[in-house]
């Protein structure tokens, strides 16, 4: 749904089970279309979220992301990267592989 444009964000829920007794839901803010784009709502056991509007401006409120939480995202991000250009300039390195 990011993907195409449509939308910025999305919340997503997942359910399993085979019975009433037997269920589990996964909530989820959905922030981008990275593979780590996502923030999982662990506190959300039931759709009671969704019942109103009050529920679920309490629970966008909590979903959006805080500046703490898009810093942390940023410094893991350039950590990744930093990691990945050093696997590759190793690669690099041990096929003679020059820049150009």
């Amino acid at each position: 749904m990011i993907s195409s444009g449509g939308y910025k964000e999305v919340v997503a829920i997942g359910v399993a089970g085979d019975n009433e007794e037997n269920v589990t839901l996964k909530v989820y803010y959905v922030f981008g279309s990275g593979p780590d784009s996502q923030k999982a709502m662990d506190d959300y056991k039931s759709f009671d979220f969704l019942e109103n509007k009050k529920t679920f401006a309490e629970f966008y409120k909590e979903a959006v992301l805080s500046e703490e939480e898009k810093h942390q995202i940023l410094i893991d991000s350039q950590a990744k990267l930093q990691t990945y250009a050093g696997k590759l300039n190793k690669l690099m390195h041990n096929h003679n592989i020059t820049a150009p």
